[in-house]
């Protein structure tokens, strides 16, 4: 008895958009007793979930705006990094007490699981166009969805999203038409 509840207190929950949840956890796996997240140690969201621990205080006034603040349908449980992995000259932090992460660090977490989302998606995608397009764009993002099993977002949203950021980085440029009269 005492062990689950040692298990279910070394668990936080962030709230994102349901394909980023699917990519962490086909990415990183689940942890079997507790259903989170495990970041491998030297990992950047390892340190920034490391770094955003606090003790734990829940105040009414952030648990309101962590509902208003739920834009999103998909819930991502994270199993915390123990005391142990991060360094021996790290100070301890038990996720038993140091369990709770703020409004702001969730936003944090959030912001930079989007962001490398995006990164590897771009890479990806650029990979295969330096390659020669060995893929069809369209074969390569199902490719990319099917390697991280992501259901939640359409081929044509990714597509989109990557032609944003093409033009973002190499924009075309209108031609100029010469009049001959």
């Amino acid at each position: 008895m005492e062990s689950s509840v040692r298990l279910k207190k070394c668990v936080a929950s962030v709230r994102m958009s349901k394909y980023l949840v699917e990519y962490l956890t086909a990415k990183y796996g689940v942890h079997p007793k507790t259903g989170g997240v495990r970041f491998p140690p030297g990992t950047d969201l390892y340190v920034l979930v490391w770094d955003a621990m606090r003790p734990a205080r829940i105040s009414p006034r952030e648990e309101s705006e962590e509902v208003a603040d739920a834009d999103s349908d998909g819930e991502l449980k994270i199993h915390l990094p123990c005391s142990g992995m991060v360094s021996p000259y790290a100070s301890k932090k038990s996720p038993e007490y140091w369990n709770y992460l703020s409004l702001s660090a969730k936003r944090e977490i959030r912001a930079f699981v989007s962001l490398h989302f995006n990164f590897e998606f771009h890479r990806f995608m650029m990979k295969n166009e330096e390659l020669g397009r060995p893929l069809q764009i369209r074969e390569a993002v199902a490719d990319f969805r099917r390697r991280y099993r992501i259901v939640s977002i359409s081929e044509d949203g990714l597509l989109k999203n990557f032609a944003r950021y093409r033009q973002k980085i190499a924009p075309s440029k209108k031609r100029k038409y010469t009049h001959k009269r």
